[in-house]
């Protein structure tokens, strides 16, 4: 069971209990695996994060690309 909603901050910086990864041309994607983030000091879950995929970064890099 996730902790989240011990950590009220995080909903006001704009995360959820499940998030993606990565950011490119205003949206986050993630299509990769999912990773857990932990309290360091309690080790209680906290928060899930989609990766991203390969191509996700290939989007991504061909986004920057083409703002230059």
């Amino acid at each position: 069971m996730l902790t989240f909603n011990k950590y009220p901050f995080l909903a006001e910086l704009g995360l959820s209990e499940d998030n993606n990864g990565c950011y490119h041309s205003g949206t986050w994607v993630g299509n990769g695996k999912t990773v857990t983030s932990y309290n360091p000091a309690t080790n209680e879950p906290i928060a899930r994060i989609r990766l991203a995929s390969v191509g996700d970064y290939q989007n991504c890099m061909t986004a920057m690309q083409e703002e230059k």
